[in-house]
């Protein structure tokens, strides 16, 4: 066989582009995937009373203080199963809103003279962005 001869056999055909096919590249190979991805919801993985309760419990360890609400981490501790139902049930019927965080300023470590802001969120916030970690 010569240099400038094709060969015949099937499995050297080379296959080229039909012209009517209008679709990008990764538009025909994410059509030719026989697996399809699927974006999965995390958020009942959040809600799920026991990372409610292991968030909470790393909350309580941190021992931080009180948000816009002024509801300390003490307050919150007398009645933390009906702060945690409540805040799992505005969760599950996707009714939850984060209040907005604290601003506080504290002294930079590199400069006691000059201060760098701090936000401050509440109790439940805390919670919830624990249990996402």
């Amino acid at each position: 066989m010569s240099p400038n001869e094709k060969p015949t056999d099937e499995r050297f055909v080379e296959a080229s582009p039909k012209p009517s096919d209008s679709r990008s590249g990764r538009e025909r190979v994410a059509s030719q995937r026989k697996t399809v991805l699927k974006a999965h919801s995390l958020i009942d993985k959040v809600y799920s009373w026991d990372n409610l309760w292991t968030a909470w419990r790393k909350v309580r360890a941190n021992k931080g203080v009180h948000g816009l609400d002024r509801v300390t981490i003490r307050a919150y501790e007398q009645d933390v199963e009906t702060h945690l139902r409540e805040l799992q049930r505005k969760l599950m019927e996707d009714r939850y809103e984060p209040l907005p965080v604290r601003r506080a300023y504290i002294p930079k470590a590199s400069n006691p003279k000059q201060m760098r802001p701090l936000g401050i969120p509440t109790v439940n916030a805390y919670c919830t962005s624990y249990n996402e970690l």
